[in-house]
């Protein structure tokens, strides 16, 4: 296995680690209540 295919699926683990850290962060700010409390802060701000 060459160095350059090394390097690509090391930056593609980490693209696929991101996004599944970014999916499950928006799930937790969802759920958890939070994104009702900043809407609401945006809808008082205008």
């Amino acid at each position: 296995m060459s160095i350059f295919t090394f390097i690509t699926m090391f930056l593609f683990a980490l693209m696929v680690l991101w996004a599944l850290w970014f999916i499950v962060s928006l799930i937790h700010y969802i759920r958890s209540g939070q994104y009702q409390i900043d809407q609401r802060l945006r809808d008082v701000c205008k």
